[in-house]
């Protein structure tokens, strides 16, 4: 198989809202022009050999070659015996706009992982998944813990397989905590019939060809991202990355101090009324608790009441507006509905708005009520094709109330690499 030269990562066909993070995924596919005969191999980053199973070497921009557009999903799946128990995978675009940005070699390449990802990685491995018309999936596994474990490369390697055929391996770190990880993980990939056509290590300003017999230099190449002109081209149109993988964690931190007080007291009035609500419909002698009316299956009226509820915070976060403390509250509440819930999930869109909502309301929300908006922050973070903050909200949730069906569906969605539109259709039935 020819290798590829460049790459051009293509933005959505239509704008999208612009803010200080990657935006949306495209279904979108650029057709892939024929690569062009080489006599000689292409230079690549250079470094240390190892003998890994790589097809091709990082392409040079003198050498042009197939176009790589910005097709289906970004996925995630869960991982046992890591420090982060999820591979958490972004963007398959980077950019709110269609004009090309090629990727014309290593440098382009390591420059346009964050915007990929949506954070900077920092000692990690990324997997970039490659299909014959589009850059599939991006993948971020932390460093083992500990030096008698590592990652389970086979699944990530499912998750490649799931949308491409061809894999770059890159490792964030020094030599002794990177190098055999990537081996390892280049193995697996090949073992699973997945090409890799390159692995790179990025440590200290400089990148390093980590595969064998390419004649590259083991000093590597230095990395200037300012010699790319990926990251202009993203800040040009609104694009930042987030500093690193615990700033998407941060981003579900709780307040503090007297916010964090007063929400606690519009959570007390909210469920209040909720069980005032649930009682006046209650059997005689049925359990007079929360839990059980719940279980019990709330009035229409009520359930009634709670989609309202909904719908008047989703207009609200179109109209770019702040829900007060008791909003948020009482809406955290209705959605301990189970049919509020689900009306919920299925007007879900991956739209900045719905997901700036649900962040602010999972951040506010206390105790159990935080659980519902916590798994609506992983669907719409999924549907926007944001992994790694569909892997934090699903944490968050299943945390909070571990039996949260919905939670365990995107997390199942995730671990089986299915593609947002695919899951989009699956919980809203709309394509």
């Amino acid at each position: 198989m020819s290798s590829p030269g460049q790459y051009a990562v293509v933005g959505p066909a239509r704008p999208t809202a612009r803010r200080a993070r990657p935006l949306a995924i495209t279904e979108r596919v650029v057709s892939a022009p024929a690569p062009a005969e080489r006599s000689t191999p292409p230079p690549c980053a250079g470094g240390p050999r190892h003998h890994l199973p790589t097809s091709a070497h990082m392409p040079t921009g003198q050498r042009p070659g197939r176009v790589v557009g910005s097709p289906t999903p970004a996925v995630s799946a869960a991982m046992a015996g890591t420090a982060d128990p999820f591979v958490s995978c972004g963007r398959s675009t980077m950019f709110p706009f269609s004009d090309k940005a090629v990727v014309k070699g290593p440098v382009d390449l390591v420059a346009a992982v964050p915007y990929l990802l949506g954070f900077h990685p920092r000692e990690c491995l990324v997997c970039l998944g490659v299909d014959g018309e589009g850059v599939t999936v991006a993948t971020h596994l932390r460093l083992p813990a500990t030096p008698d474990s590592g990652p389970d490369w086979m699944v990530a390697a499912r998750v490649v397989a799931a949308s491409g055929h061809q894999v770059f391996l890159l490792g964030y770190g020094p030599a002794e905590q990177v190098d055999s990880h990537i081996e390892a993980g280049a193995v697996v990939m090949a073992t699973a019939g997945i090409e890799v056509v390159a692995a790179l290590r990025v440590h200290d300003g400089r990148i390093y060809c980590l595969g064998s017999g390419c004649g590259c230099s083991p000093d590597g190449i230095a990395f200037d991202p300012d010699a790319s002109a990926v990251p202009a081209t993203a800040t040009l149109h609104g694009v930042a990355p987030l500093a690193d993988r615990e700033a998407i964690d941060n981003l579900l931190e709780p307040p503090s101090g007297a916010d964090r007080d007063h929400m606690r007291e519009a959570t007390i009035t909210a469920l209040r009324r909720m069980l005032r609500a649930l009682s006046q419909s209650a059997a005689p002698g049925a359990e007079m608790t929360l839990g059980a009316m719940l279980g019990a299956g709330p009035p229409p009226h009520v359930v009634a009441s709670g989609v309202t509820t909904v719908r008047e915070a989703l207009a609200a976060a179109d109209r770019g507006e702040v829900l007060t403390d008791d909003a948020v509250a009482w809406l955290a509440t209705v959605l301990l509905i189970p049919d509020v819930r689900a009306y919920a999930v299925r007007a879900s869109d991956g739209s900045d708005q719905q997901r700036a909502l649900w962040i602010d309301v999972t951040r506010r929300a206390v105790g159990v009520t935080a659980a519902a908006p916590a798994c609506l922050v992983a669907v719409t973070a999924y549907l926007h094709g944001d992994g790694a903050l569909a892997v934090t909200a699903i944490r968050r949730s299943l945390a909070i109330d571990p039996g949260s069906q919905t939670a365990q569906l995107v997390a199942d969605a995730l671990e089986a690499g299915i593609p947002p539109a695919a899951f989009r259709a699956a919980i809203t039935g709309r394509d």
